[in-house]
């Protein structure tokens, strides 16, 4: 890749090892990166130049399956070692903004097997570790080597850097879910009550937003009750005039009657 100049961010494991003690204590069996969704179809064919074959049944005509239908595709070499490879983060959905745009622009260069590659910047590894705990939780289960990681990776940031990253992509829900995943004295005490205020407001905000529908069904409600008796009061109205205009016309013939009767006598 790098001779074919597509830029990658190496994320997830290999990206928070540096931040264990020993970071060849963070064993993975494969290596995660995300590419330009422009260029992965080219990394999928590089791949495979390169020995590596695809997991499971995925096969390369289906190389436009993955681009538009998933996030991404794994690979393995001969020795099963692997390779995913992302153009979005899982799940899509919730990883929309934090694209491979953003991830390279706080990238840090590293040291990978005598390559100095670009690796995810430990706040964002922070964004992309919630997003693989979600994910796992939408599957049923999760990932014990991912909470360890976001434990690693909250303890190396400053929580005002984790807050001010997860609100500007829209996802603070997200870190307070996969926070409250782990055990409280893991998490720094500022984070955990800054999450927890957090939580707070958002659940005035959300009284607030409830009660306000409320009040806005209700004023509905009551205009189009008093619509309807705007419409009846008419439709009276109406029917009155409709009424008076028949009397009148009837006492008319009357007087007309009797006027013609009065001549004749």
């Amino acid at each position: 890749m790098q001779a074919a100049q597509i830029p990658f961010v190496v994320i997830k494991g290999a990206a928070a090892a540096r931040f264990y003690e020993h970071p060849t204590d963070r064993v993975d069996n494969d290596v995660d990166i995300v590419v330009p969704p422009a260029r992965f179809g080219q990394v999928v064919e590089l791949a495979g130049d390169a020995g590596l074959f695809p997991l499971g049944d995925e096969d390369g005509p289906r190389v436009w399956f993955d681009r538009w239908c998933r996030e991404g595709r794994a690979v393995l070499d001969p020795a099963g070692n692997g390779l995913d490879i992302h153009h979005h983060l899982a799940p899509w959905r919730w990883g929309q903004t934090l694209r491979f745009e953003r991830l390279r622009r706080s990238a840090h260069s590293m040291d990978f097997d005598g390559l100095q590659v670009q690796v995810a910047g430990p706040v964002q590894s922070i964004a992309v570790a919630a997003l693989h705990v979600v994910n796992d939780l939408w599957t049923g289960s999760h990932s014990e080597l991912t909470l360890a990681d976001l434990v690693r990776l909250l303890n190396q940031c400053a929580p005002g850097d984790v807050l001010s990253e997860f609100y500007a992509i829209e996802r603070l829900w997200l870190l307070k879910v996969a926070v409250d995943l782990l055990p409280p004295d893991t998490v720094p005490v500022e984070l955990r009550r800054e999450l927890a205020t957090l939580a707070d407001r958002l659940t005035a905000a959300e009284t607030a937003r409830d009660e306000q529908t409320a009040r806005a069904a209700t004023a509905v409600k009551d205009a189009e009750t008093a619509r309807a008796t705007a419409h009846a009061a008419e439709l009276l109205a109406a029917e009155a005039q409709a009424t008076a205009r028949t009397l009148r016309e009837i006492l008319d013939t009357i007087t007309a009657r009797q006027d013609a009767a009065g001549a004749d006598s």
